[in-house]
């Protein structure tokens, strides 16, 4: 039912869109009303909820925060609706009780996803836009033990939906806009590959999310 919803809201989107904003813009405004969208953010990540139910523990235990940079390449359908596939990398600090003594650890997550976006104020200085993605994540934790140099990795895999994005886009020249942005996002882990031991399902699943902050460009083409 979910799917359904989400699949006639995206379906819907441009029809609306075009209704609220029949008009052209005013001459000298801006991006073409249509066309292709560059956009790269830079932010601040927090964890929450658990890895799994199967003895995993809660992610805020194992990470502290993330570093997430990513960039999309989305398409404006008008000014108001535009979709797109982003890609996002974050580097994660590892909390120091994760890993045994003696162990360095490090690790990072790798979204891959698509999303749309709606603006509710394209023609003004300030424009408010709220997004709303889905995708497939992967979280990576390296542990190095420096006692006999014997390396581990563990990949976790799984579903990112919802991914719920809001945030303002502030013109800084007719093409280019700057501004902060707020993520949530939660997944769910489905699989793991420890590097010593292969691959496993994970049969008892749990969500987990991550809140992010921080500031977005995008060039306007």
């Amino acid at each position: 039912m979910l799917r359904r919803i989400v699949l006639l809201l995206a379906l819907a989107a441009p029809a609306f869109a075009s209704a609220q904003y029949s008009q052209r813009p005013p001459p000298g405004w801006g991006p073409p009303w249509a066309g292709p969208t560059f956009s790269f953010w830079l932010g601040l990540g927090m964890p929450g909820g658990d890895i799994s139910n199967e003895g995993d523990g809660r992610l805020g235990d194992v990470v502290n925060s993330s570093i997430p940079f990513g960039g999309e390449f989305a398409y404006r359908f008008n000014p108001v609706f535009r979709t797109g596939v982003f890609f996002q990398f974050a580097p994660l600090s590892i909390a120091g009780n994760a890993c045994a003594s003696g162990d360095r650890c490090d690790g990072a997550d790798y979204q891959l996803g698509f999303d749309a976006q709606l603006h509710l104020a394209p023609f003004r200085r300030i424009d408010p836009w709220v997004g709303l993605g889905v995708g497939w994540e992967w979280m990576v934790i390296d542990a190095t033990n420096f006692v006999d140099n014997i390396a581990d990795r563990w990949t976790y895999g799984g579903v990112l939906f919802p991914r719920l994005s809001t945030g303002l886009d502030i013109p800084l020249t007719p093409t280019f806009t700057l501004g902060p942005y707020l993520t949530w996002e939660a997944g769910r882990f489905t699989q793991v590959d420890q590097q010593s031991r292969g691959s496993f399902d994970i049969n008892s699943q749990a969500y987990h999310g991550w809140l992010e902050i921080g500031v977005r460009g995008n060039f306007n083409l």
